[in-house]
């Protein structure tokens, strides 16, 4: 039984952090199972996985609409990753678009709690989906910052005034994002020596969090 590691009467659900870490320490149990592998076979604690993220998916359900925007798109990785594990598919990109919109307008106008990181890989995941949704401002606001980080990381990136936490998301930012516009055929090589100059900005402890799974997905 999974109820003594996964104990889901204990969280706190107006949390957003707690949420957070649960659906992690859920992920990481599905994935020692298998549950992301081509052709896996359910078992009987792969069903108990999937019974408990449905239950995540329900109580987020309830308590997202009532949270902060900052807080709700804090959740929303939590909430897909749930999703994907509960019912074998994607959620509902209208309300993924709903909660990352909303933060998206309020980072826009001020607000300092939405992170810029998980922005990002946010837009760009819905870009990916060529949502529509992304297709004017936030795809503007993308491409803008996008490319301050470039030219930053051309320029060597300030690691006695920036960070390190903003130096380990820019790069693990520009490493996977699509430089042709900035490098051309000379892309491989600039992402190698971006590697080699800021591998030690990698290896943070937070690779286990959320955004560690989000790129989870089921055939």
């Amino acid at each position: 039984m999974l109820q003594t590691t996964l104990d889901i009467s204990k969280v706190d659900f107006s949390d957003s952090r707690e949420v957070c870490d649960f659906v992690s320490s859920l992920c990481r149990t599905a994935g020692n199972l298998g549950m992301a592998m081509p052709g896996f076979k359910p078992t009987r604690e792969t069903n108990e996985i999937k019974q408990l993220a449905i239950k995540i998916v329900n109580n987020l359900d309830n308590v997202m609409p009532r949270m902060t925007v900052a807080d709700a798109f804090r959740v929303l990785p939590a909430y897909d990753l749930a999703y994907r594990f509960g019912y074998m598919t994607e959620p509902s990109a209208k309300t993924i678009d709903r909660y990352t919109l909303a933060a998206f307008d309020s980072m826009l106008r001020g607000n300092k709690e939405i992170d810029q990181y998980a922005m990002y890989r946010a837009i760009a995941q819905g870009l990916r989906r060529r949502d529509a949704a992304y297709f004017d401002k936030p795809l503007t606001w993308l491409t803008t910052v996008e490319g301050q980080w470039y030219t930053e990381s051309k320029q060597g990136f300030d690691t006695t005034a920036l960070p390190t936490y903003d130096i380990h998301n820019r790069v693990s930012i520009l490493l996977s994002a699509d430089l042709m516009a900035y490098e051309g055929r000379n892309q491989s090589t600039y992402k190698q020596s971006l590697l080699t100059r800021y591998h030690p900005y990698l290896n943070l402890s937070d690779h286990n969090s959320v955004g560690t799974f989000q790129t989870t997905s089921f055939s």
